[in-house]
């Protein structure tokens, strides 16, 4: 009662088993709307860097996008939201080297960190220090509780990659290699806070 909004007016009645007693109980039922914030911001930056060198095309790219959000739970009521985030950094750097006429050598680097968090941080429980569970009232179809799922994830992407191209008459060849090496963690534990 102290985390389900009551509904304005009683519109039916539903029959609920009183497991103590193994009777009956009509139990006043009405709609009511849930109601909580809904939060996203979302900072993007961007910064891009070229330069000619004689037989060398330089250039140096940097991305990074920081977005804070709100996570409802599964009863859409302020108490059990969480905040969640995503970063994402990516860097690359390249350099076109003109060997000849008919010889071009790319050498790229490039690094991407990915990380995104959806903790649940509400309440516990009124008077206690346990974590607040979630609840699922089937005779009631009432879901409550913060967000089922917790998660996080981070990624690390290092990529190293070069190609040469050899043009002979009407024939192009082109050749090289691609590095990459990803480390990647998460934590998923569905229904973590129990249920």
């Amino acid at each position: 009662a102290g985390h389900v909004p009551l509904a304005s007016v009683g519109t039916t009645t539903r029959n609920v088993t009183d497991e103590r007693t193994g009777t009956l109980v009509p139990i006043s039922m009405g709609t009511f709307r849930p109601f909580t914030p809904n939060f996203d911001r979302t900072h993007l930056f961007l910064g891009n860097a070229d330069y000619n060198a004689g037989k060398h095309h330089l250039s140096g790219r940097y991305s990074y996008s920081h977005q804070n959000l709100i996570v409802p739970g599964t009863l859409a009521v302020p108490e059990f939201n969480s905040s969640g985030g995503v970063n994402t950094h990516r860097m690359v750097f390249s350099d076109v080297f003109v060997v000849s006429p008919r010889v071009v050598n790319e050498f790229r680097a490039g690094y991407n960190r990915d990380q995104e968090d959806k903790p649940v941080n509400a309440p516990g429980p009124l008077a206690t220090t346990d974590v607040f569970g979630n609840y699922n009232i089937n005779d009631l179809t009432l879901f409550i509780g913060p967000v089922v799922n917790p998660q996080s994830r981070k990624f690390h992407i290092y990529q190293f990659a070069n190609t040469t191209s050899v043009s002979s008459g009407a024939h192009t060849v082109k050749f090289g290699v691609d590095v990459r090496n990803i480390i990647g963690s998460s934590d998923f534990l569905p229904r973590a806070r129990g249920e």
